[in-house]
């Protein structure tokens, strides 16, 4: 998807949103950005879900290499309303949402979620029919499983999908952004907010 996104079709027609896909995974060894299942859940149920989040070069483990570790760091899936309250669209994600809503949710979606592909520590997955629900992960709620508990049968989860470049380095990044930033304390945000706004009432345009 990367090389076709540098030369687009003619007619212009932008990629279904589930074309982000490689299904069935077409590597052995597990990778960045794979979507797990719990092998006994439903699959109609987001939390039942998960997105690797361990580098894959750590992963590999086909032919004669070994898995550099024993643990994959995995997002745990949830609903989109779940997904949209844990961000700054808070409340966005209403059941009763309707006529003026419903376009200002989207507008929102569109500028916002989906163009940069995730928001906050929130990122969308659409759905592909009768395998992956309409979900998201929170990059905030994570979970350690045994790379042994991961296969594509008898395992306690299933890889059910990868994801295509450059989907799968936006996990990276996105995730990057989310446990790499720097803790900073609270700080008198009212009086800075003032000096601002009383230096761009008084500044010369220096």
């Amino acid at each position: 998807l990367a090389a076709l996104m540098d030369d687009p079709p003619a007619d212009e027609k932008p990629l279904a949103s589930w074309e982000q896909y490689l299904f069935p995974p077409v590597s052995e060894d597990i990778r960045l950005g794979d979507i797990l299942r719990e092998d006994d859940a439903p699959g109609d149920d987001p939390a039942s879900f998960r997105i690797v989040l361990t580098p894959s070069c750590d992963l590999a483990a086909s032919g004669n290499r070994k898995p550099k570790v024993s643990n994959v760091l995995v997002s745990k899936c949830c609903s989109m309303k779940n997904g949209l309250d844990a961000t700054s669209l808070k409340g966005l994600g209403a059941t009763s949402l309707k006529g003026r809503k419903i376009q200002k949710l989207k507008d929102q979606l569109r500028s916002s979620m989906l163009t940069q592909g995730y928001l906050e520590a929130v990122i969308p997955f659409p759905c592909l029919t009768g395998q992956i629900p309409t979900m998201a992960a929170n990059l905030r709620d994570l979970e350690l499983i045994p790379v042994k508990g991961i296969g594509n049968s008898n395992k306690p989860f299933r890889r059910i999908a990868s994801l295509d470049s450059p989907f799968r380095e936006l996990i990276s990044w996105a995730y990057m952004q989310t446990a790499g930033r720097p803790g900073l304390p609270d700080r008198d945000f009212k009086s800075w907010c003032d000096e601002i706004i009383d230096d761009l009432q008084n500044g010369d345009g220096a």
